[in-house]
């Protein structure tokens, strides 16, 4: 499973899912993974991957992103990859900006590699789904 935790404390969302996902299925094998305020921090997590998607981007204005501050990271990706034309959509909003961020994440995600993506929420992600694989794998080869 992976969310935005938009404005709640993702050790809180954390929490929850946790507790849901025991008494709910206690069989079955998860993975949380809690994207800080917007999915847009993974995307932003990975310069390489953005620029070698997107090379006319604004390197200024991604410099000035905290990554995974609660800050208006859609907004900040927007700024970044749409320049002066960013202002524009960003106030049109909803659900204009759903196709440009579902392009976006697309465009991105083909060139991320996520042993560059410093977002701590994807490398907390990352390694609890790898710890998941190899605890399914050892689960699986004593069977």
């Amino acid at each position: 499973m992976i969310m935005d935790s938009d404005t709640l404390s993702p050790d809180a969302v954390q929490s929850l899912l946790h507790s849901m996902c025991r008494k709910f299925a206690p069989s079955l094998p998860y993975v949380i993974g809690i994207c800080v305020e917007e999915t847009e921090a993974w995307l932003m997590a990975d310069e390489q991957a953005l620029l070698e998607a997107y090379p006319d981007a604004d390197m200024t204005a991604y410099r000035k992103y905290v990554q995974d501050s609660v800050c208006g990271t859609w907004e900040k990706l927007c700024e970044v990859l749409l320049r002066e034309k960013a202002a524009g959509l960003i106030r049109v909003g909803y659900p204009a900006i759903g196709q440009y961020k579902q392009e976006w994440a697309q465009n991105i995600s083909r060139c991320m590699d996520p042993k560059r993506n410093i977002s701590p929420s994807f490398i907390r992600f990352s390694r609890e789904l790898t710890y998941a694989a190899l605890e399914f794998a050892i689960e699986g080869s004593r069977e």
